[in-house]
This record gives C-alpha cells, sequence and structure tokens, in this order.
C-alpha cells in the first residue's frame, strides 16, 4: 500500500513539475507551440516528446575566411546573421512532378569545408534564443543540433562520427552536437533535388547560407532547446523536410530529424539509376509510423531518456564541466564520456566570446 502511494506521489509530482516548466516558458517568450506540428506529434506513438514553443527562424550568411573558434569575435557571429531571413518556398508536389522525370545533371564540384564561417558555432542559436527570441537562459536544460536524437535513441555512433557533450559556458546548459569537419559539396544530387523543390534549377549556384529553426520542447522531462537545419518552407511559413534517399534505408534518422527541426511535412524523391521519378510527400506522423514498423517506441523513449539523465547526472557530478568537451559512446551499460586530449575547436567560441555575446 505504501509503495502504491509513493508511486502515486512521484508520478502526480513529475506531472506537476512538467506543467510548470510548460507555462512557465510559455509565458516569458509570449510564444506558442506550432499547433500543426503538436498535433503530428500526437497522432505518433511517441510519448515523451511536449512542444512547449515555436521559436521561428533565423538565417546564418558565412563572411570572411576560414577560421578557428579560438580567433573568432562576438562581432563575427553577430554580423553572420540574418534574424529575419526565412526558408526558400516549396512548390507543391504536384508541380514537380509535371516536370519529372528528370536526370540529376553532373556538375562541377562546389565544395565547402564544414568549419568557420561555413559551420555556425552553436553558441549561435543559444545567442537568437535569448536575445532576439525572449527566452530566459536559466529555464534550458539541453541544447540539440539535429541527429542527437537519432543517436540517443538508437545507442548508436556511426563508425567515423563523433558527438561531444559540455556544459556551455556561464550556463547550466549540456550541449551536445555532432563533431567533425567534411567537404560539403552543393552540386551532389540531393542539393540539386532542393533547389529543384525550391524552384531553382538543378545546375544553379547554390545559396551556402543556411537556415536554422528553433523550438523548445520538453523530453522526458527536461527542456531542450532544438536547433537544426530547415530545408524549405511551406506556403504558411511551416518547416519541410527534403531527402531523395530511399524509404527503405531512412530507419529512424528522417523522423528524429523532422522532430528536432520542426517539420511536419517530409518531401522524398524517388531516384531510379540517377533520375528523379517522382516526388512523394508525407506528414510527420505518417513518417514516424513508417520508421517505427520494425521498432519499439518505448524502447527509443527509454533510450533518450536514459541517456539524458545520465548527462544531467554527470552535470551534477562535475563530470561534464566548462570548457571540457567529452566524447560520448555506448557500452553495454548505456552512455559513456570519454576525455578528450586536444580541446575542440570547432563547436564553441572562447569564454571571453560567449561574454560579449550576452551582455
Amino acid at each position: 500500500m505504501s509503495n502504491m502511494s509513493s508511486s502515486s506521489t512521484e508520478s502526480l509530482d513529475d506531472s506537476l513539475k512538467k506543467l510548470k516548466i510548460k507555462s512557465k516558458l510559455l509565458y516569458q517568450t509570449n510564444l506558442m507551440p506550432d499547433v500543426a506540428f503538436k498535433k503530428e506529434i500526437e497522432r505518433s506513438p511517441f510519448k515523451v516528446f511536449k512542444c512547449i514553443a515555436d521559436l521561428g527562424y533565423y538565417g546564418w550568411h558565412p563572411k570572411g575566411p576560414y577560421k578557428i573558434l579560438t580567433d573568432v569575435t562576438a562581432s563575427d557571429i553577430k554580423q553572420n546573421i540574418d534574424i529575419e531571413m526565412k526558408p526558400p518556398l516549396a512548390e507543391s508536389v504536384e508541380d514537380l512532378n509535371e516536370k519529372l522525370p528528370k536526370y540529376f545533371a553532373s556538375l562541377s564540384p562546389q565544395e565547402y569545408q564544414h568549419k568557420y564561417p561555413y559551420n555556425q558555432p552553436y553558441i549561435t542559436p543559444l545567442y537568437v534564443s535569448v536575445k532576439h527570441k525572449g527566452v530566459k537562459i536559466q529555464d534550458i536544460n539541453f541544447l540539440f543540433g539535429g541527429s542527437v536524437l537519432e543517436v540517443f535513441a538508437n545507442k548508436y555512433i556511426p563508425s567515423g562520427k563523433s558527438y561531444v557533450a559540455t556544459v556551455i559556458q556561464g550556463t547550466d546548459i549540456i550541449l551536445v552536437a555532432k563533431d567533425d569537419e567534411y567537404i560539403k559539396n552543393y552540386s551532389d544530387d540531393g542539393f540539386q533535388f532542393e533547389r529543384l523543390v525550391t524552384g531553382k534549377k538543378i545546375e544553379d549556384i547554390h545559396d551556402p547560407s543556411t537556415l536554422t529553426h528553433l523550438q523548445l520542447m520538453e523530453v522526458s522531462g527536461f527542456c531542450v532547446l532544438f536547433a537544426a537545419e530547415v530545408d524549405a518552407m511551406d506556403d504558411n511559413g511551416k518547416p519541410i523536410e527534403i531527402t531523395k534517399s530511399n524509404p527503405r534505408w531512412w530507419g529512424t534518422r528522417i523522423v528524429f530529424q523532422m522532430l528536432s527541426n520542426g517539420s511536419g511535412t517530409l518531401y522524398s524523391g524517388v531516384n531510379i539509376h540517377g533520375q528523379l521519378m517522382s516526388v512523394q510527400q508525407r506528414s510527420l506522423s505518417s513518417a514516424i509510423h513508417y520508421a517505427l514498423r520494425y521498432k519499439s517506441c518505448s524502447k527509443l523513449e527509454e533510450n533518450i531518456s536514459e541517456c539524458m539523465q545520465m548527462l544531467k547526472k554527470s552535470l551534477q557530478n562535475k563530470k561534464i564541466k566548462e570548457g571540457l568537451f567529452l566524447e560520448i559512446s555506448f557500452d553495454g551499460s548505456g552512455l559513456v564520456l570519454n576525455s578528450l586530449e586536444n580541446k575542440n575547436q570547432g563547436l564553441l567560441p572562447p569564454k571571453h566570446v560567449i561574454d560579449q555575446l550576452f551582455l
């Protein structure tokens, strides 16, 4: 009898805590969740994702030469931000299919290294959220990029990829992000497809500017600021995810990307032997049901919750701390944090730069 009473009390406490998180943030930001996106999540089997507030978009215009973040100033970061920028408008699936089939083009490379200024530092979405969207920095528990949920849910990091965790200087916010440098080639078929969807020619020169969508979500009882790149938007200004990959190989990657960037709609291209045959449209809830047909939703949610709780405990135990980047891996017991010999220089600028941004 006493165990049942204790369990009920804990459940009630947890519910009240979550309600306070949501109501406090909504009051402070005067922003609401996107209703259509919220309904798509509610139509899915997922229970751990609760929309708090849609914070909109911002653009990033890369300017100047490549730099390591230790050489980047607060002024450098601010001048690359475009608060008013919106994603390109996607054409309707009907209009796109009238143009097909179409072969992808063989184009000269349009390459950029995925490093500053063509890779924005992760302090940027936090700066925009606090300074331009009205979010209180102390209310955020985590800052995630687009692929973190996929890693946590499956407790798996692809070969050659690296994910790190740290605490953003001057805050209690745990940043978890992919840490890698690579060559991005805007002549690749995937970017050709994006240009076609947004009304451009597939052979056009690609604008290296990027659009980020910001949203606050409650995930397993924690407040997460999601900052993820968006490919396009619909007539109502809502994010659309674009992919030309075969649905057979999606797994859960696409749906966690959509959850992260706030996309309620997916455009997928049917590509056969280098020829784009058609474009299909799915809702987020439909994509989730498709991705979970061979997966246990409850297990994925359990994995996400365990990873976040472990990181929060590591913060309380001071294993995760300012200025220290820890590499994430997984073993039989779950998430493991490993020390890195070289401090990361690709995710956050020095503390004095962060202090200047938030003055």
